[in-house]
C-alpha cells in the first residue's frame, strides 16, 4: 500500500491485513483457498505434494502441517520436532505466505551458523531472495564470506583480509567480496 494512502486513510492498512490475512469461511472463496491453504502453498513455494507423514498428532495429522496451519493462522507456535524432520519449513513456509500476502519480513533467529547458510543457499536455489548475517567475528562480512562459500580455510589472504574490516555490516549474498 503507498505510503500517502496508509497516512490519509489510517485504517486502511487495518483493512487490508484483515482481508489479506484473514482466511473466510466460504469454500468458493479463491483467494482464501489459494493463499491460506498449507499444502498448496508448499507446492507454491517448494513444490512439494505434501508435509512429511512423520512425525504425526494423535490423530495421524502430519505435525510439520499442523505447525504451518497454526502460524499462518496467526497463532502463537511454539513447534518441536525431532532433528531432520524439516523444522525450516514450519517457519519458511507461514514466512512466504505472509510476505506474499502482506509484505511483512520474517527475521528468524538461529544458533546454527551451517544451518542459516545452507538455508539461504536453498532458498535462492528456488529463486526466493533471502540473505544471512552471521556475528561471532569481528566483520559479519567476512563470516558470511567463509559460510556462503564453504571456505574452511580462515587462514588465506583473502579472508584474513576481511578479518581487519572495523564495521559491523548486513550483507547480502550477492555482495558478498569474492577474492579475484
Amino acid at each position: 500500500m503507498p505510503p500517502w494512502v496508509r497516512h490519509k486513510f489510517p485504517e486502511a492498512a487495518t483493512l487490508v491485513r484483515l482481508l489479506r490475512d484473514t482466511a473466510c469461511a466460504d469454500p468458493d472463496c479463491r483467494w482464501c483457498r489459494q493463499r491460506h491453504d498449507a499444502r498448496g502453498e508448499l507446492k507454491r513455494f517448494f513444490d512439494f505434494d505434501g508435509y512429511r507423514r512423520e512425525p504425526a498428532n494423535e490423530h495421524g495429522h502430519p505435525l510439520q502441517q499442523a505447525i504451518v496451519e497454526a502460524a499462518m493462522a496467526g497463532e502463537h507456535v511454539l513447534g518441536i520436532l525431532p532433528t531432520s524432520t524439516g523444522k525450516s519449513i514450519c517457519y519458511q513456509v507461514p514466512a512466504l505466505s505472509r510476505y506474499d500476502k502482506t509484505g511483512a519480513l520474517t527475521v528468524v533467529i538461529s544458533p546454527l551458523v551451517a544451518l542459516m547458510a545452507d538455508q539461504v543457499a536453498g532458498l535462492e536455489a528456488k529463486g526466493i531472495t533471502s540473505c544471512v548475517a552471521i556475528s561471532g567475528m569481528r566483520c559479519a562480512k567476512a563470516t558470511v564470506y567463509a559460510v556462503l562459500t564453504r571456505r574452511r580455510d580462515q587462514s588465506s589472504p583473502e579472508y584474513q583480509a576481511d578479518l581487519k574490516c572495523d564495521e559491523w555490516e548486513v550483507v547480502l549474498p550477492e555482495f558478498v567480496f569474492e577474492p579475484q
